[in-house]
Protein backbone atom coordinates (compact mmCIF):
# COMPACT_ATOMS: atom_id res chain seq x y z
CA UNK A 1 0.00 0.00 0.00
CA UNK A 2 1.66 3.54 -0.96
CA UNK A 3 0.46 5.30 2.25
CA UNK A 4 -0.65 4.82 5.88
CA UNK A 5 -4.15 5.25 5.88
CA UNK A 6 -4.74 8.55 8.42
CA UNK A 7 -8.08 6.69 10.47
CA UNK A 8 -8.79 9.82 12.34
CA UNK A 9 -9.09 11.58 9.09
CA UNK A 10 -11.45 9.49 7.67
CA UNK A 11 -13.39 8.72 10.64
CA UNK A 12 -13.77 12.62 10.29
CA UNK A 13 -14.95 12.79 6.94
CA UNK A 14 -17.35 9.76 7.34
CA UNK A 15 -19.21 12.01 10.05
CA UNK A 16 -19.10 15.29 7.82
CA UNK A 17 -20.54 13.08 5.00
CA UNK A 18 -23.25 11.90 7.84
CA UNK A 19 -23.70 15.43 9.19
CA UNK A 20 -25.18 16.50 5.67
CA UNK A 21 -29.01 15.69 5.41
CA UNK A 22 -29.29 14.71 1.92
CA UNK A 23 -32.24 12.86 0.93
CA UNK A 24 -32.96 12.26 -2.48
CA UNK A 25 -33.51 15.59 -4.58
CA UNK A 26 -32.31 17.26 -1.87
CA UNK A 27 -28.25 16.47 -2.85
CA UNK A 28 -26.83 20.21 -3.05
CA UNK A 29 -24.82 20.83 0.03
CA UNK A 30 -23.42 17.25 0.19
CA UNK A 31 -22.28 17.27 -3.49
CA UNK A 32 -20.57 21.10 -3.07
CA UNK A 33 -18.69 19.47 0.21
CA UNK A 34 -17.63 16.69 -1.64
CA UNK A 35 -16.64 18.35 -4.95
CA UNK A 36 -14.14 21.15 -2.65
CA UNK A 37 -13.43 17.85 -0.25
CA UNK A 38 -11.76 16.31 -3.56
CA UNK A 39 -9.81 19.32 -4.81
CA UNK A 40 -8.43 19.57 -1.17
CA UNK A 41 -7.22 15.83 -1.81
CA UNK A 42 -6.04 16.57 -5.01
CA UNK A 43 -8.32 15.80 -7.52
CA UNK A 44 -9.86 17.50 -10.52
CA UNK A 45 -13.30 17.05 -9.30
CA UNK A 46 -16.05 19.07 -10.67
CA UNK A 47 -20.45 18.72 -10.47
CA UNK A 48 -21.92 17.77 -13.87
CA UNK A 49 -25.45 19.51 -15.27
CA UNK A 50 -27.15 16.27 -13.55
CA UNK A 51 -25.11 16.86 -9.98
CA UNK A 52 -23.14 13.87 -10.08
CA UNK A 53 -19.77 15.24 -8.41
CA UNK A 54 -17.05 13.56 -10.66
CA UNK A 55 -13.27 13.27 -9.54
CA UNK A 56 -10.78 12.58 -11.53
CA UNK A 57 -7.25 11.27 -10.97
CA UNK A 58 -5.40 11.37 -14.26
CA UNK A 59 -2.17 9.72 -14.86
CA UNK A 60 -1.52 8.68 -17.64
CA UNK A 61 -2.30 5.76 -20.17
CA UNK A 62 -3.26 2.46 -18.69
CA UNK A 63 -6.70 2.03 -17.93
CA UNK A 64 -9.52 3.48 -16.84
CA UNK A 65 -11.28 2.72 -13.65
CA UNK A 66 -14.54 4.18 -11.78
CA UNK A 67 -14.94 3.95 -8.11
CA UNK A 68 -18.96 4.52 -7.85
CA UNK A 69 -21.59 5.46 -4.71
CA UNK A 70 -24.81 7.97 -4.47
CA UNK A 71 -24.87 10.53 -2.03
CA UNK A 72 -28.35 10.37 -0.99
CA UNK A 73 -30.24 8.67 1.55
CA UNK A 74 -33.91 7.36 2.47
CA UNK A 75 -34.92 9.52 4.79
CA UNK A 76 -35.21 9.13 8.80
CA UNK A 77 -37.78 9.59 11.62
CA UNK A 78 -35.96 10.81 14.25
CA UNK A 79 -38.16 10.72 16.88
CA UNK A 80 -37.50 6.61 15.99
CA UNK A 81 -33.57 6.97 16.71
CA UNK A 82 -31.49 6.31 19.65
CA UNK A 83 -28.42 8.33 18.28
CA UNK A 84 -29.45 11.56 16.16
CA UNK A 85 -29.07 10.19 12.73
CA UNK A 86 -27.50 13.25 11.46
CA UNK A 87 -25.17 13.81 14.43
CA UNK A 88 -22.33 11.15 13.16
CA UNK A 89 -22.01 10.04 16.98
CA UNK A 90 -18.87 7.87 17.74
CA UNK A 91 -19.84 5.37 20.15
CA UNK A 92 -17.36 2.10 20.82
CA UNK A 93 -15.74 1.32 17.98
CA UNK A 94 -18.89 2.34 15.88
CA UNK A 95 -20.27 5.50 13.67
CA UNK A 96 -24.11 5.87 14.07
CA UNK A 97 -25.85 7.84 11.64
CA UNK A 98 -28.43 8.03 8.23
CA UNK A 99 -26.43 6.73 5.40
CA UNK A 100 -23.32 5.39 7.74
CA UNK A 101 -24.04 2.01 5.86
CA UNK A 102 -25.80 2.99 2.83
CA UNK A 103 -23.50 4.78 1.93
CA UNK A 104 -21.42 7.32 3.45
CA UNK A 105 -19.01 5.65 5.18
CA UNK A 106 -17.79 3.38 1.59
CA UNK A 107 -18.28 7.36 -0.22
CA UNK A 108 -15.43 8.31 2.41
CA UNK A 109 -13.02 5.77 2.20
CA UNK A 110 -13.42 5.40 -1.52
CA UNK A 111 -12.68 9.86 -2.15
CA UNK A 112 -9.67 9.47 0.51
CA UNK A 113 -8.26 5.65 -0.41
CA UNK A 114 -8.42 6.80 -4.39
CA UNK A 115 -6.55 10.04 -3.53
CA UNK A 116 -3.85 7.54 -1.65
CA UNK A 117 -3.33 5.33 -4.39
CA UNK A 118 -0.47 5.10 -6.87
CA UNK A 119 -1.48 4.26 -10.36
CA UNK A 120 -0.83 4.42 -13.62
CA UNK A 121 -4.14 5.23 -15.45
CA UNK A 122 -7.44 7.22 -15.05
CA UNK A 123 -9.02 6.84 -11.77
CA UNK A 124 -12.77 8.65 -11.51
CA UNK A 125 -14.97 8.66 -8.46
CA UNK A 126 -18.30 9.57 -9.39
CA UNK A 127 -20.89 10.39 -6.26
CA UNK A 128 -24.44 10.60 -7.49
CA UNK A 129 -28.16 12.11 -6.65
CA UNK A 130 -31.01 10.10 -6.21
CA UNK A 131 -29.93 6.49 -6.28
CA UNK A 132 -32.66 5.80 -3.94
CA UNK A 133 -35.39 6.35 -6.70
CA UNK A 134 -33.91 5.93 -9.57
CA UNK A 135 -31.17 3.15 -9.46
CA UNK A 136 -28.46 4.25 -12.10
CA UNK A 137 -30.42 6.96 -13.68
CA UNK A 138 -28.07 9.33 -12.90
CA UNK A 139 -24.86 7.68 -13.18
CA UNK A 140 -25.80 6.58 -16.57
CA UNK A 141 -25.43 10.15 -17.64
CA UNK A 142 -21.98 10.29 -15.94
CA UNK A 143 -21.03 6.84 -18.05
CA UNK A 144 -22.41 8.71 -21.11
CA UNK A 145 -18.97 10.47 -20.84
CA UNK A 146 -16.69 8.10 -19.87
CA UNK A 147 -15.50 4.46 -21.32
CA UNK A 148 -14.57 2.41 -17.74
CA UNK A 149 -12.76 -0.72 -18.09
CA UNK A 150 -14.15 -1.14 -14.69
CA UNK A 151 -17.05 -0.05 -12.28
CA UNK A 152 -16.45 -0.27 -8.92
CA UNK A 153 -19.59 0.04 -6.71
CA UNK A 154 -19.30 0.85 -2.86
CA UNK A 155 -22.83 -0.50 -2.03
CA UNK A 156 -21.82 -2.49 1.18
CA UNK A 157 -20.84 -6.52 0.25
CA UNK A 158 -19.73 -7.04 4.16
CA UNK A 159 -16.35 -6.43 2.59
CA UNK A 160 -16.85 -10.00 -0.09
CA UNK A 161 -16.34 -8.56 -3.82
CA UNK A 162 -19.60 -9.27 -5.26
CA UNK A 163 -20.38 -9.87 -8.97
CA UNK A 164 -24.08 -9.64 -9.58
CA UNK A 165 -27.57 -8.84 -8.58
CA UNK A 166 -31.32 -9.52 -9.24
CA UNK A 167 -32.73 -6.55 -11.00
CA UNK A 168 -36.17 -4.74 -9.74
CA UNK A 169 -39.29 -3.16 -11.95
CA UNK A 170 -42.15 -1.26 -10.42
CA UNK A 171 -45.24 -2.51 -11.92
CA UNK A 172 -48.69 -1.37 -12.01
CA UNK A 173 -52.12 -3.16 -12.03
CA UNK A 174 -55.02 -1.26 -12.60
CA UNK A 175 -58.71 -2.65 -12.47
CA UNK A 176 -61.76 -0.56 -13.89
CA UNK A 177 -64.86 -0.84 -12.18
CA UNK A 178 -68.25 1.82 -12.66
CA UNK A 179 -68.76 4.48 -10.25
CA UNK A 180 -72.51 4.63 -8.27
CA UNK A 181 -73.59 5.16 -4.90
CA UNK A 182 -72.50 2.96 -2.65
CA UNK A 183 -76.64 2.31 -1.11
CA UNK A 184 -76.64 0.72 -4.64
CA UNK A 185 -73.91 -0.82 -4.64
CA UNK A 186 -75.48 -2.86 -7.74
CA UNK A 187 -75.57 0.03 -10.31
CA UNK A 188 -71.88 -0.04 -10.13
CA UNK A 189 -69.29 -2.39 -10.70
CA UNK A 190 -66.15 -2.19 -7.63
CA UNK A 191 -62.81 -1.54 -9.04
CA UNK A 192 -61.80 -3.30 -5.48
CA UNK A 193 -63.28 -6.24 -5.63
CA UNK A 194 -62.21 -6.30 -9.82
CA UNK A 195 -59.16 -6.42 -8.12
CA UNK A 196 -59.26 -9.07 -5.50
CA UNK A 197 -58.79 -12.37 -7.75
CA UNK A 198 -56.00 -10.37 -9.70
CA UNK A 199 -53.56 -10.34 -7.22
CA UNK A 200 -54.70 -13.84 -6.14
CA UNK A 201 -53.84 -14.64 -9.48
CA UNK A 202 -50.45 -12.73 -8.99
CA UNK A 203 -49.50 -14.51 -6.01
CA UNK A 204 -49.49 -17.70 -7.45
CA UNK A 205 -47.78 -16.64 -10.72
CA UNK A 206 -44.50 -19.16 -11.27
CA UNK A 207 -41.46 -17.20 -11.46
CA UNK A 208 -37.70 -17.94 -12.70
CA UNK A 209 -34.73 -18.65 -10.66
CA UNK A 210 -31.31 -18.14 -11.34
CA UNK A 211 -29.05 -20.74 -9.55
CA UNK A 212 -26.16 -17.32 -8.27
CA UNK A 213 -28.69 -14.65 -7.99
CA UNK A 214 -31.44 -16.26 -6.19
CA UNK A 215 -35.34 -16.15 -7.06
CA UNK A 216 -37.52 -13.72 -8.94
CA UNK A 217 -40.10 -12.23 -6.40
CA UNK A 218 -43.01 -10.26 -6.90
CA UNK A 219 -44.65 -8.38 -4.01
CA UNK A 220 -47.55 -6.23 -3.44
CA UNK A 221 -46.38 -3.18 -1.67
CA UNK A 222 -49.39 -0.70 -2.13
CA UNK A 223 -52.98 -0.30 -3.18
CA UNK A 224 -55.17 2.68 -3.92
CA UNK A 225 -58.78 3.00 -4.71
CA UNK A 226 -60.33 5.81 -6.60
CA UNK A 227 -61.71 8.16 -5.52
CA UNK A 228 -60.02 8.65 -1.52
CA UNK A 229 -61.64 9.28 -0.15
CA UNK A 230 -64.40 7.47 -1.26
CA UNK A 231 -67.82 8.91 0.47
CA UNK A 232 -70.79 7.14 -0.13
CA UNK A 233 -69.20 6.08 -3.43
CA UNK A 234 -68.12 3.22 -5.64
CA UNK A 235 -64.45 3.08 -6.32
CA UNK A 236 -64.40 3.06 -10.21
CA UNK A 237 -60.70 2.40 -10.40
CA UNK A 238 -58.04 0.68 -8.05
CA UNK A 239 -54.46 0.97 -8.10
CA UNK A 240 -52.10 -1.89 -6.84
CA UNK A 241 -48.32 -1.55 -7.49
CA UNK A 242 -45.58 -4.86 -7.17
CA UNK A 243 -42.46 -5.01 -6.97
CA UNK A 244 -40.83 -7.32 -9.12
CA UNK A 245 -37.34 -8.41 -8.33
CA UNK A 246 -35.76 -10.10 -11.54
CA UNK A 247 -32.77 -12.65 -12.80
CA UNK A 248 -30.67 -12.32 -15.71
CA UNK A 249 -32.64 -12.67 -19.30
CA UNK A 250 -35.99 -10.85 -18.21
CA UNK A 251 -36.78 -7.34 -19.71
CA UNK A 252 -39.99 -5.55 -19.89
CA UNK A 253 -41.48 -6.49 -22.94
CA UNK A 254 -41.31 -10.60 -21.23
CA UNK A 255 -41.76 -9.66 -17.92
CA UNK A 256 -45.24 -8.00 -18.82
CA UNK A 257 -45.96 -10.63 -21.15
CA UNK A 258 -45.69 -13.36 -18.86
CA UNK A 259 -48.07 -11.60 -16.38
CA UNK A 260 -50.26 -10.73 -19.05
CA UNK A 261 -50.92 -14.49 -19.54
CA UNK A 262 -52.69 -15.39 -16.08
CA UNK A 263 -54.25 -12.26 -16.14
CA UNK A 264 -56.73 -12.05 -19.50
CA UNK A 265 -59.38 -9.65 -17.79
CA UNK A 266 -60.66 -6.77 -20.12
CA UNK A 267 -60.60 -4.60 -17.40
CA UNK A 268 -57.22 -4.74 -16.17
CA UNK A 269 -54.29 -2.72 -17.31
CA UNK A 270 -50.47 -3.85 -16.58
CA UNK A 271 -47.35 -1.84 -17.31
CA UNK A 272 -44.03 -0.55 -15.91
CA UNK A 273 -44.39 2.66 -13.99
CA UNK A 274 -42.86 5.88 -14.50
CA UNK A 275 -41.07 8.01 -12.49
CA UNK A 276 -40.73 11.88 -12.59
CA UNK A 277 -38.07 13.77 -10.38
CA UNK A 278 -36.32 16.91 -10.43
CA UNK A 279 -32.29 17.38 -9.65
CA UNK A 280 -31.00 19.44 -6.95
CA UNK A 281 -29.53 21.30 -10.26
CA UNK A 282 -32.95 21.73 -11.85
CA UNK A 283 -32.64 18.83 -14.59
CA UNK A 284 -35.90 17.17 -15.18
CA UNK A 285 -35.81 13.21 -14.99
CA UNK A 286 -38.46 10.96 -16.65
CA UNK A 287 -37.46 7.11 -16.78
CA UNK A 288 -39.04 3.74 -16.65
CA UNK A 289 -38.59 1.95 -13.23
CA UNK A 290 -36.93 -1.17 -14.78
CA UNK A 291 -33.67 -2.08 -13.96
CA UNK A 292 -31.92 -5.06 -15.07
CA UNK A 293 -30.26 -7.94 -13.13
CA UNK A 294 -26.44 -8.50 -14.09
CA UNK A 295 -23.66 -10.72 -13.69
CA UNK A 296 -20.20 -10.38 -14.75
CA UNK A 297 -17.96 -13.55 -14.66
CA UNK A 298 -15.70 -14.95 -11.87
CA UNK A 299 -12.74 -15.46 -14.63
CA UNK A 300 -12.92 -12.15 -15.85
CA UNK A 301 -8.97 -10.86 -15.62
CA UNK A 302 -10.17 -7.58 -14.00
CA UNK A 303 -12.46 -9.49 -11.38
CA UNK A 304 -9.65 -12.03 -10.80
CA UNK A 305 -7.26 -9.33 -9.77
CA UNK A 306 -9.50 -7.50 -7.72
CA UNK A 307 -10.42 -11.00 -5.95
CA UNK A 308 -6.54 -10.97 -5.29
CA UNK A 309 -6.12 -7.95 -4.20
CA UNK A 310 -8.26 -7.99 -1.84
CA UNK A 311 -6.88 -11.30 0.04
CA UNK A 312 -5.01 -8.92 2.41
CA UNK A 313 -7.47 -6.99 3.48
CA UNK A 314 -10.44 -9.72 4.19
CA UNK A 315 -8.82 -13.33 4.92
CA UNK A 316 -12.58 -14.80 4.62
CA UNK A 317 -12.79 -12.59 1.13
CA UNK A 318 -15.51 -14.71 -1.04
CA UNK A 319 -17.63 -14.40 -4.31
CA UNK A 320 -21.18 -12.99 -3.44
CA UNK A 321 -24.31 -10.80 -4.77
CA UNK A 322 -26.59 -8.20 -3.96
CA UNK A 323 -29.66 -8.94 -2.51
CA UNK A 324 -30.89 -5.26 -3.56
CA UNK A 325 -30.74 -3.45 -6.59
CA UNK A 326 -27.59 -1.14 -7.11
CA UNK A 327 -26.51 1.12 -10.08
CA UNK A 328 -24.36 -1.71 -11.19
CA UNK A 329 -27.94 -2.03 -13.35
CA UNK A 330 -27.11 0.48 -15.16
CA UNK A 331 -23.32 0.31 -15.67
CA UNK A 332 -23.51 -3.71 -15.88
CA UNK A 333 -26.75 -4.23 -16.90
CA UNK A 334 -27.72 -2.23 -19.60
CA UNK A 335 -23.82 -1.08 -20.74
CA UNK A 336 -22.26 -4.43 -20.05
CA UNK A 337 -19.70 -2.91 -18.37
CA UNK A 338 -17.28 -5.14 -15.78
CA UNK A 339 -18.84 -4.18 -12.52
CA UNK A 340 -18.00 -5.54 -8.72
CA UNK A 341 -19.17 -4.47 -5.34
CA UNK A 342 -17.00 -3.77 -2.62
CA UNK A 343 -17.98 -1.96 0.40
CA UNK A 344 -18.21 -2.04 3.98
CA UNK A 345 -21.05 -3.42 6.65
CA UNK A 346 -23.92 -5.72 6.26
CA UNK A 347 -26.41 -5.03 3.42
CA UNK A 348 -28.99 -5.67 6.48
CA UNK A 349 -28.18 -2.72 7.80
CA UNK A 350 -28.95 -0.44 4.89
CA UNK A 351 -32.81 1.80 5.87
CA UNK A 352 -32.84 1.00 9.42
CA UNK A 353 -33.12 3.22 12.64
CA UNK A 354 -29.66 3.65 14.49
CA UNK A 355 -28.00 2.31 11.47
CA UNK A 356 -24.41 1.97 12.31
CA UNK A 357 -20.59 1.32 10.17
CA UNK A 358 -17.99 -0.37 12.36
CA UNK A 359 -14.89 1.36 12.43
CA UNK A 360 -12.96 -0.97 11.45
CA UNK A 361 -14.80 -2.28 8.33
CA UNK A 362 -14.29 1.49 7.30
CA UNK A 363 -10.42 0.93 7.07
CA UNK A 364 -10.52 -2.38 5.58
CA UNK A 365 -13.02 -0.56 3.26
CA UNK A 366 -10.36 2.36 2.28
CA UNK A 367 -7.71 -0.18 2.46
CA UNK A 368 -9.38 -2.34 0.02
CA UNK A 369 -9.79 0.79 -2.86
CA UNK A 370 -6.11 1.52 -2.70
CA UNK A 371 -5.15 -1.78 -3.07
CA UNK A 372 -8.21 -2.85 -5.91
CA UNK A 373 -6.75 0.82 -7.46
CA UNK A 374 -3.07 -0.50 -7.55
CA UNK A 375 -3.81 -4.10 -8.84
CA UNK A 376 -5.38 -3.20 -12.03
CA UNK A 377 -3.87 0.56 -12.61
CA UNK A 378 0.22 -0.12 -12.00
Amino acid sequence: MSREINDSYLVRLCRDLIGIKSYSCDEREIAYFIRDTMRDLGYKSRIDEWGNVVGEIDEGDGRNIVFEGHMDTVTADEKEWKHGPFEGRVEGNRIYGRGTSDMKGALSAMIYGASMAEISGKLNVVCVPMEEIFEGILFGKALDNMKPDLVVLGESTDLNLNIGQRGRAEIVVETKGVPAHSSNPEKGVNAVYEMMPVIEKIRELKLPEDQFLGKAVIELTDIMSYPYPGASVIPYRCRATFDRRLVLGEDESGVIEHMRSFIKEDNTTITIAEGSSKTYTGKDIIARKFFPAWRVSEESDLVKKSFDALKNINADLRLSRYSFCTDGSESAGRRGITTIGFGPSKESMAHTNDEYIEIRDLVKSCEGYIAIAEALLS
